[in-house]
């Protein structure tokens, strides 16, 4: 693959040069030219992608990579860390890419039901799409679990919805979609990114000790509690380290607040 030439050179003119010589070589060009100038009229664009050999596909050999690095990493890590064993990766091309097609080949197989075009929104769970902010940015959201929907709904102000039987559970979201896509989009229209950025928290609760762990575990869905207590770095049992966020405005990877929880009161 012309990919591996990648590590034998950083010149950009040194690449191209060696993945041309290399596709010439592998797939030289065919004696009959694939458009014969023929031109088609259609109401819409119509985005194609073609291969010659999907087995062979380089999109095939980076997908394939990406879970072989990681595969890897995760084995290094149970060996080094955890003291594991060696392990076998078990490795093919076709299903690495058969994997991004995601739930598609069972819905077929088991349903004769041929996934169409959803835009951006996830055909699986709802509310689910990429909302325009009201400073004209945008942020994906999904509401993947019932738990995770029921907090979206207090926190936009419609907890009625929970109850609604066109919502109430993800089957009636799905079926609703574009409804509840809707009511979500209309009130994160009205705020900034940073404003719901800001309206939103992922706190990770450390126990301070037995007691309060009962407390935590008898906790339900809905109820809003007072949580005391402080915001803490810590080590895992495995070794890794945590690391809380201190400020309200960021997003991402280690923007999750860790907290060493002291007291639990029911409001």
């Amino acid at each position: 693959m012309p990919f591996a030439f990648l590590g034998i050179s950083n010149s950009s003119e040194a690449q191209h040069d060696y993945a041309s010589r290399w596709v010439e070589k592998r797939y030289p060009s065919a004696n009959v030219p694939f458009w014969k100038g023929g031109l088609y009229n259609h109401d819409k664009i119509r985005v194609g992608y073609m291969s010659a050999d999907f087995g062979q596909h380089p999109v095939a050999y980076l997908i394939a990579g990406i879970f072989g690095s990681l595969s890897l990493m995760m084995t290094l890590y149970h060996r080094d860390i955890r003291g594991g064993e060696g392990q076998v990766m078990d490795l093919a091309l076709f299903e690495a890419v058969f994997r991004f097609l995601d739930f598609d080949p069972i819905q077929y197989d088991q349903m004769k039901i041929t996934h169409m075009r959803t835009g951006n929104r996830v055909a699986y769970f709802a509310p689910s799409s990429m909302f325009k902010t009201k400073d004209r940015k945008y942020l994906t959201l999904a509401a993947s679990t019932q738990n995770v929907w029921v907090r979206l709904a207090d926190a936009i102000g419609r907890k009625q919805l929970t109850t609604d039987p066109k919502f109430i559970d993800n089957p009636a979201r799905v079926e609703n979609s574009v409804e509840i896509n809707g009511i979500v989009g209309e009130w994160i229209e009205r705020h900034t990114r940073q404003e719901v950025i800001e309206h939103s928290a992922n706190t990770h609760v450390i126990a301070a000790d037995a007691h309060v762990g009962l407390q935590l575990k008898r906790l339900r869905v809905g109820q809003v509690v007072r949580l005391m207590g402080s915001l803490v770095d810590g080590v895992r049992d495995d070794g890794v380290s945590i690391h809380t966020s201190l400020t309200r405005s960021d997003s991402g990877a280690g923007a999750c607040e860790v907290m060493l929880v002291e007291g639990v009161e029911v409001l």
